[in-house]
């Protein structure tokens, strides 16, 4: 049934979706044309596809959510394309934030794509899981990064003492397999430290019912003005002096 529910899911928003040339805001045009429709190769991009082949084949086992895993399974199951990894890499690089949130740290793997793409932010990565934050930490040192704090603990205590302490706030990636009332909370102190150019990104939009519903609380929520679905993952924005717009965009 999950399966099914996914295809129709994916046929429907295939019907739905708009390339750039269906497009008349000027902002999403821009952005369409010059980030997500930008499938030129990336010089960091060979580390960051040789970081996850590696963790590809990796047998070791892992606690998540009170049960053992290998990290591979993980991998496979639980990390985002590379596709859309790669676009994470590029929304990063063509916004230049200097202060990012991660929740939920993928073993690294976006942490690390975030990373190289800013080297001059900030970046604060948070995971409940103490064996993936680990491995996150792992991963992030064999590669020299050094502009990534990662934080562990109860998610519920960590993102709000985190979100207190900054004045500001320009990229939010939300990983997937969160709960949706927990990631709202989370959303509704950030949504006020962001300015024009700041955005939240919302990986597996249609993962299932409780991501599906998540995605439509964030694009009614009252601060944000303009969301993009690409189906794998979900762009929103706060641009005050933009009229609200929501647009679904085949990626």
């Amino acid at each position: 049934m999950f399966n099914l529910i996914f295809l129709l899911d994916y046929l429907q928003h295939r019907l739905e979706a708009k390339n750039r040339h269906g497009v008349h805001s000027p902002f999403v045009y821009r952005l369409i044309d010059e980030v997500i429709y930008d499938f030129r190769w990336k010089s960091d991009y060979s580390e960051l596809e040789h970081l996850r082949q590696i963790l590809q084949y990796d047998d070791r086992s892992i606690l998540v959510y009170d049960q053992y895993t290998s990290v591979r399974v993980f991998v496979k199951n639980s990390c985002k394309s590379l596709r859309a990894a790669k676009l994470i890499y590029r929304l990063v690089n063509y916004f230049s934030p200097n202060q990012v949130i991660e929740i939920g740290t993928s073993m690294g793997m976006d942490t690390t794509y975030l990373a190289k793409a800013a080297p001059q932010a900030r970046i604060i990565s948070m995971d409940q899981g103490v064996d993936t934050a680990a491995i996150t930490s792992e991963n992030l040192a064999k590669q020299g990064i050094k502009n990534v704090q990662i934080l562990t603990g109860d998610l519920n205590l960590v993102v709000p003492g985190v979100l207190a302490e900054l004045q500001s706030l320009d990229f939010v990636l939300i990983n997937r397999g969160h709960d949706k009332e927990a990631m709202i909370n989370y959303l509704n102190p950030c949504l006020p430290k962001f300015k024009e150019t700041s955005l939240v990104v919302v990986d597996a939009i249609y993962l299932d019912k409780e991501m599906k519903e998540l995605w439509q609380q964030i694009k009614i929520h009252p601060q944000v003005s303009l969301t993009i679905d690409l189906f794998q993952i979900g762009l929103a924005f706060v641009r005050p002096q933009q009229a609200e717009e929501h647009f679904k965009i085949r990626f």
